[in-house]
């Protein structure tokens, strides 16, 4: 746990690995006649393309942030959780034939119901305390 807060940390401050390596490929686009070989390597590539990129925005008010996909092809989700409900603004390029930011709000939304569903689902079940469960047991008559 303290790794995950190290890195998250790290990360909404503008330390993370990629911002880093992104820092340094812009700085080698300016100074360099040739780009050096680790921001060309395929690895790098693939690595570095984000169809998804997602970021939470939580504030106290009903308000919400927005932001474009940052590869062609790609997706940018922003949101803001509040107590009871969870404000998005998904973007797309609209001349994108792979992308529709309309079905990919419709997807987030079935999956967030199903979510909730099983959710109310599993907290709707009558609870046997655990002191009960353990003496139930103790008797024989326990599931």
């Amino acid at each position: 746990i303290k790794l995950y807060f190290l890195f998250f940390s790290q990360a909404i401050t503008g330390k993370a690995i990629d911002n880093h390596l992104l820092a340094l490929r812009e700085l080698a686009h300016e100074h360099c006649k040739e780009l050096p070989e680790i921001f060309t390597d395929d690895m790098f590539l693939i690595s570095n393309r984000f169809i998804l990129s997602t970021s939470q925005v939580p504030t106290t008010m009903e308000m919400f942030c927005c932001y474009g996909p940052v590869v062609p092809d790609g997706y940018g989700a922003c949101y803001n959780p509040q107590p009871e409900h969870i404000l998005f603004c998904i973007s797309s390029f609209r001349d994108c034939k792979e992308t529709s930011s309309t079905m990919f709000a419709k997807a987030l939304e079935e999956s967030l119901t199903d979510m909730g569903d099983l959710c109310l689902k599993y907290n709707s079940k009558p609870q046997t305390p655990a002191k009960e469960r353990k003496s139930e047991s103790k008797n024989g008559h326990g599931t």
